[in-house]
């Protein structure tokens, strides 16, 4: 009997926090600044106000009908500070909030090349100041990272080792963006898949340091996210305790991608990668009265067409890999936003 009743008060200590968690939410008030950190879908990414600018990487620039927009909005604040940057990872954002974290291979050498020479670690450097500052002043950060976490090391090392591939090698390293504007999104996946091929059977000698990176690469798959997502959370409560900090969470891409007909096999497969990231992300809630974890279902999505999703075939329209909310699904997260935090 005594068992019993203390597991039922264990199991009443369990739920009563999550009740706490969405019942109490209390609006912020006197919001005057807010910040948006993250990667594509927090930039506005596809959306009309961001592709009259014609580019695909586009940072600073507020993009009407965002959901940090209307967020910004609704919460009747002065400023919004639009830091989301298509393609980073949260190496690359934890990189800009901590002058004593280092920069991996991959922003050293291979992100430029993936982003037209807008993330690198010159320039996050420099951005440095200018993100901390936001922080520091902010009354509400909208947190919107992981996505690339998964992606964009796997086809890093793909572009590194077809670099070696490469007969001629004084020629100025063309960007992916730039290639395919020359030949097409198809010319550029092979021609950086023959490379790859070339570059890895044409120099035995360095086989252990490819299988190596690849290993690398694994390792970064399963540890980079858990790591980095923990040191952004705690580095801006270091910044700014008193911050209304809104966990974004991570919907899947690849929503009915199958192999047969109607099995939606490939989004079943990476569906635990998702739940996972977003546990991490839930889990803050429970240290911090001030911190918020938004979970997102069923947002539409520019293309969730089943299609190759590599950064060749990203498009700003429909017509390549586009897995970033439309119109209305950014509508969508900015109202789960604001009923989460008790302000709809």
């Amino acid at each position: 009997m005594r068992k019993k009743l203390i597991a039922a008060l264990l199991l009443v200590v369990m739920i009563v926090p999550l009740f706490s968690f969405t019942a109490f939410a209390k609006a912020p008030k006197n919001v005057k600044v807010v910040t948006s950190l993250g990667d594509s879908a927090s930039s506005g990414f596809g959306l009309p106000d961001y592709n009259r600018h014609g580019k695909q990487i586009l940072y600073g620039e507020r993009i009407k009908d965002s959901y940090p927009d209307l967020v910004t909005r609704a919460l009747g604040a002065k400023t919004l500070h639009p830091y989301g940057i298509s393609g980073i990872r949260t190496y690359d954002l934890r990189f800009m909030l901590d002058n004593n974290f280092k920069a991996d291979y991959i922003l050293k050498d291979v992100m430029g090349y993936m982003s037209d020479y807008v993330i690198t670690e010159k320039h996050l450097k420099e951005l440095r100041p200018k993100y901390q500052q936001a922080v520091k002043e902010s009354d509400v950060i909208l947190l919107d990272i992981g996505f690339d976490d998964i992606w964009i090391p796997t086809i890093a090392c793909v572009y590194d080792i077809a670099e070696d591939g490469r007969f001629n090698k004084t020629e100025p390293r063309k960007t992916i963006q730039t290639k395919v504007k020359e030949m097409g999104a198809v010319r550029t996946i092979i021609d950086n898949a023959v490379h790859y091929l070339i570059g890895f059977a044409g120099n035995p000698h360095k086989w252990v340091h490819y299988w190596l990176q690849w290993d690398i690469t694994c390792l970064k798959w399963a540890t980079d996210y858990w790591k980095n997502y923990d040191a952004i959370v705690k580095q801006i409560y270091k910044l700014n305790p008193d911050v209304t900090l809104i966990s974004v969470g991570c919907y899947n891409p690849t929503t009915n991608w199958s192999i047969l007909p109607g099995d939606r096999s490939l989004e079943h497969a990476l569906q635990p990668y998702y739940d996972i990231v977003n546990a991490q992300k839930q889990k803050w809630e429970a240290f911090y009265d001030n911190y918020y974890y938004v979970e997102l279902r069923n947002i539409p999505m520019i293309n969730n067409t089943a299609t190759i999703p590599l950064l060749e075939n990203l498009t700003l329209d429909d017509k390549g890999f586009n897995p970033h909310p439309t119109l209305k699904g950014h509508r969508m997260i900015a109202n789960a936003i604001l009923e989460r935090i008790g302000a709809k």
